[in-house]
């Protein structure tokens, strides 16, 4: 029998709060990524605004006096390293020149301080060098170059060691500006120069600030420093830390150094107000974190309750499998269709429980089970004709889907879900069953009426007016479509309802396939459709099955593809082997399958025009029909289509055993 495990692409099961975390995440990175983009574009132009007015004294005139303690060659590390964060995501070789450039700069500026004396490159940007103004950097600033030149070069490099180092280089460049920035707040000038002349100005520290800012943004996409942008509770906990432990110690002890220098209060009295108000402050940090956690951890809880709420009111039964296959939660509805207890169920093999035999009663193979599969390859797995195991030994007939969890790319279980169809198929069993003496019962008088308006069309009971003929005419082809109908509804109930035996033999496919042409070729005539025969398997295949039914199947597929091409056009018929099954396949080039109709192409009834002005006509029953054989035969019947660009209809049949 045909398999009846459909398979859908991977699914990825998400809930709302995680879907709306993963929404919030988003919108994190682009802000962050705007800001990069205005640091860095701010970064240069402060530098190009100093590089110029270096080399222009009227502009330097006209900018704050304290514009030179930022020297030329300062300036020009900072644009560069602009420069080189601007272009390190597409130019990675021009990235590393300007990194290289940038450590020259930096090194020159460190071995002038070793000798004593400004060298040439660093004065060679600059319009003077009188003695009050210095060309050299300070060392704070040399060594931030020096170092900013290493995650500059290497932040995108797949080792995960050099990787590990460029996080420790941009923390460290964390910590430089926070020591430059200490000591302007606590007036500690070492720390942020040499002399009044050589020393890190405040706008030089606005720049590396900046710069440090955009190489944070950056490892926070594949760096360690990614936890402070991460959707989780810790990333959040560290989020609302940051202002606490980067500024408000410095704001705190800053406000007390210069109460103290100024003489507002003794040294002993500002050092305790600081711990008192450094106290309160962390006291008030702890708090709000610890309102932070409780609050998150209810919007936890309440959406588990949530998640709990809807499994345990779903009537389907729901059920999650690891990946051994063994349950890991199962809701009321599961139980209750089951027969067994939760706790009879959790950490148990549901296949080894409930799934052991097919609907026959023969063992069924963990190997070949659906939801086995979709636990090997991540792939959806719906069933429509299989049963389950009560715990009592009985069994109900069931439709389930598998789908596949996955976690960060990683398949971790499944979940099923299942219904039990037992009064749906006795419903359509007695509709079957309805048609079936109904089309039976038509079939009788209605042999008689073809016969009778026969009579009366050929004139043998009288000669008949012209209107008289022709509406005798069409009561003969209404007739004649009434009567293909009660056929075709009194076929499937034989396949379908009563199980008609096949009159199983071996059959030799090519010969078969020119029967039907032949058979078939009048209606492609009529049609203006020639019939053409694809380059296919050579030699003779044998198969083993009943040969009208097999006609049948082709015939429908034929006229199918006559119908709904059109005239001139052409339908291909092709024979492809494949190892132990042969293909059949049927194309044309007429209007191809609706998408939205593919799912029910081969229900009963079912039409892409069930209007009641279609242009094609025909019962609905045809495919139906050609999948019952099929299938009973042990193969499979399928078709690809685009819509617009024809279809092509095939099945597959085993090929027959040859003895020796």
């Amino acid at each position: 029998m045909m398999d009846s495990t459909k398979m859908d692409e991977p699914t990825i099961i998400a809930d709302q709060p995680a879907t709306s975390a993963l929404r919030a995440s988003s919108r994190r990175e682009a802000y962050l990524c705007v800001a990069r983009h205005v640091a860095v574009v701010t970064t240069a132009l402060l530098a190009s605004v100093i590089l110029v007015a270096w080399q222009v004294t009227e502009i330097g005139n006209r900018l704050p006096a304290t514009w030179s303690l930022m020297k030329a060659n300062t300036a020009l590390g900072l644009l560069l390293s602009a420069a080189v964060l601007a272009l390190s995501h597409r130019h990675r070789l021009y990235a590393k020149f300007g990194s290289a450039f940038i450590v020259l700069l930096a090194l020159a500026a460190l071995l002038g301080h070793l000798n004593g004396k400004a060298l040439w490159i660093n004065t060679i940007l600059m319009t003077h060098t009188a003695a009050a103004v210095p060309g050299s950097m300070s060392v704070q600033t040399a060594l931030f170059f020096l170092f900013m030149g290493f995650p500059l070069a290497f932040q995108k490099h797949p080792s995960r060691w050099l990787n590990y180092a460029v996080d420790i280089c941009v923390g460290g460049l964390l910590v430089m500006v926070l020591v430059i920035l200490a000591g302007y707040l606590f007036n500690a000038s070492h720390l942020f120069g040499q002399s009044p002349t050589i020393r890190t100005s405040p706008q030089t520290l606005v720049g590396m600030a900046l710069l440090v800012f955009a190489l944070f943004v950056d490892r926070t996409r594949t760096g360690i420093y990614a936890v402070l942008v991460a959707p989780g509770i810790g990333s959040r906990f560290a989020r609302s830390a940051l202002p606490f432990v980067l500024i408000v110690p410095f704001l705190i002890i800053a406000a007390g150094t210069y109460l103290t220098e100024d003489g507002w209060q003794s040294e002993a009295y500002s050092t305790a107000t600081m711990a008192v108000v450094l106290a309160a402050v962390l006291m008030a940090f702890v708090m709000l974190a610890a309102w932070q956690i409780n609050r998150t951890a209810d919007i936890l809880a309440d959406t588990e309750g949530q998640l709990r709420l809807l499994l345990d009111s779903a009537g389907e039964g729901i059920y999650g499998l690891d990946l051994d296959g063994c349950a890991t939660f199962v809701n009321p509805a599961t139980s209750s269709m089951l027969g067994f207890a939760a706790s009879e169920l959790l950490g148990r093999s549901m296949h080894e429980l409930t799934h052991h035999h097919r609907p026959d009663g023969s063992l069924y193979p963990v190997a070949d089970c659906p939801m086995s599969m979709a636990l090997r390859d991540g792939r959806v797995r719906r069933v429509d004709s299989e049963v389950l195991w009560r715990k009592d030994g009985t069994s109900f007939p069931v439709e389930y889907v598998t789908t596949p969890i996955w976690k960060e790319g990683t398949l971790v279980g499944a979940v099923v879900i299942f219904n039990d169809v037992t009064e749906r198929l006795k419903t359509e069993r007695l509709k079957d069953e309805f048609i079936a003496v109904v089309s039976h019962e038509l079939r009788t008088p209605l042999t008689s009426i073809k016969g009778a308006l026969g009579l009366i069309a050929s004139g043998k009971l009288g000669t008949l007016t012209e209107n008289g003929v022709e509406m005798a005419r069409i009561a003969c082809e209404n007739t004649q479509r009434l009567e293909l109908l009660v056929n075709d509804l009194l076929d499937i109930n034989k396949i379908q309802l009563t199980g008609a035996s096949l009159k199983m033999a071996p059959v030799a496919l090519h010969d078969l396939i020119d029967k039907v042409l032949r058979t078939n070729q009048p209606y492609a005539d009529k049609s203006n459709i020639e019939f053409a025969r694809v380059p296919d398997t050579l030699g003779e295949i044998r198969i083993f099955g009943d040969e009208n039914r097999l006609i049948q199947v082709l015939t429908n597929l034929l006229s199918n593809a006559i119908k709904y091409s059109s005239a001139g056009g052409q339908v291909r018929v092709s024979v492809r082997e494949e190892e132990q099954a042969v293909r059949v396949s049927v194309s044309d080039d007429g209007p191809g399958v609706p998408l939205e109709y593919q799912p029910h192409v081969f229900e009963k009834f079912s039409q892409a025009d069930a209007s009641d002005t279609r242009q094609q006509g025909g019962t609905g029953l045809g495919l139906a029909i050609s999948k019952e054989i099929v299938e009973r035969h042990g193969g499979r019947i399928g078709f690809e289509s685009t819509p617009g660009q024809g279809a092509t209809f095939h099945f597959d049949l085993p090929l027959a055993v040859t003895t020796p």
